[in-house]
């Protein structure tokens, strides 16, 4: 078996992982818009496990989950602790798809394209056009934008200290 071959099988296998990792979180979730997910996975991946049930818990509503279902702890610790298995499995489908991409970029593939995992798809990313393009879509201008994090206490040094030198 070729390098390739054994790192799509790798990209493979990770995606299997990721489907499922996927799947488990919206069966403790509920029934929730592919958008809402999105949203979810999304704040996950970026603010961790535990913040995002501490938000999730804090306004299910917002979510589109069901305000009575996160009643219990026993749940709510469901929701965390599978939200942390899709972190890990999605994780893994990016290493797995960027370990893919190295090799193509190595074996003459152009470098200023990229396929990427995104939400459980493999868009084409062209740095040079600033395109992205979904399989089935067409290209679409690429929007790289900085995200915003929770917000933050304002860092302050006490000013009762001296400024002797």
């Amino acid at each position: 078996m070729s390098a390739e071959d054994e790192l799509t099988r790798a990209v493979s296998a990770a995606f299997i992982d990721y489907e499922t990792a996927r799947r488990e979180l919206l069966s403790v979730l509920g029934p929730i818009s592919p958008d809402e997910l999105d949203e979810v996975v999304s704040m996950a991946e970026e603010f961790g496990a535990r913040y995002s049930r501490a938000r999730i818990e804090a306004a299910p509503d917002e979510y589109g989950i069901d305000v009575g279902r996160l009643g219990s702890e026993e749940l709510g610790d469901q929701v965390e602790l599978r939200l942390r298995a899709y972190i890990e499995a999605n994780y893994n489908l990016d290493g797995a798809v960027a370990e893919l991409e190295q090799y193509h970029a190595e074996h003459g593939r152009p470098s200023h394209q990229r396929t990427i995992a995104f939400h459980g798809e493999f868009p084409v990313v062209d740095l040079q056009n600033m395109t992205v393009t979904f399989p089935g879509h067409r290209s679409e201008p690429l929007v790289l934008q900085e995200g915003s994090g929770p917000d933050e206490p304002e860092r302050r040094r006490p000013r009762d200290r001296g400024r002797s030198r």
